[in-house]
């Protein structure tokens, strides 16, 4: 399961790194990414259509990665705004 946190943090650095706000972006998902909050993701990534990226990363082999437009599918304007105002 590490290949889902290693790829979403990987594109949410990127996405705060340029807004200057990656510090606290890794405070925010220490808090969110909890096993529920995990399941939901899960879930909407699947009614995304993302299915077998979100497959490849709970399996045994190579995790698919996930662009910046695919993870914008998935955090709507609410979750981003309450991880910039943390």
């Amino acid at each position: 399961m590490s290949g889902i946190f290693n790829d979403v943090m990987g594109t949410l650095s990127e996405l705060a790194g340029a807004t200057g706000l990656s510090q606290q972006v890794h405070s925010y998902l220490s808090q969110l990414l909890t096993p529920d909050t995990l399941n939901t993701m899960l879930a909407q990534a699947e009614q995304a259509g993302l299915g077998d990226k979100v497959r490849s990363w709970v399996g045994d082999g190579h995790n698919l990665p996930i662009s910046t437009d695919e993870l914008r599918t998935l955090l709507n304007n609410q979750q981003v705004q309450a991880m910039v105002d943390k």
